[in-house]
């Protein structure tokens, strides 16, 4: 948990709470205080998709811009995310069980 002492100034969760909110702030004076208002872009989801082309200098897209916290979004996302997990870890079981059972087998097969 260094990564909470670096950033919120405690490995403690409760302490690490406490910071959260100042850290958060400094973070983003250090950034303001950084980078010049040319290279800066300070962008909020609902501002929608305008701000962020034309500091980008793309065209604007005729697409629907993302809501913030949108449950169903988060949700789908979250799910999409826990079912490639779950792919994985079977994927992984069933790699391992297959190489323990050609060890065994091999193991058996030596010892008859």
């Amino acid at each position: 948990m260094l990564w909470m002492d670096g950033f919120f100034g405690s490995t403690k969760l409760a302490q690490a709470r406490s910071n959260a909110r100042k850290a958060y702030r400094k973070y983003y004076a250090d950034i303001r205080g950084t980078v010049t208002k040319q290279r800066l872009l300070e962008f909020e989801l609902s501002d929608g998709w305008e701000p962020l082309c034309k500091f980008l200098e793309e065209d604007v897209q005729n697409v629907r811009s993302p809501k913030p916290n949108e449950a169903k979004t988060i949700q789908i996302a979250f799910g999409r995310l826990a079912g490639k997990a779950i792919r994985h870890s079977l994927v992984n079981i069933a790699v391992l069980v297959a190489v323990s059972a050609t060890v065994v087998g091999a193991a058996w097969s030596m010892l008859l």
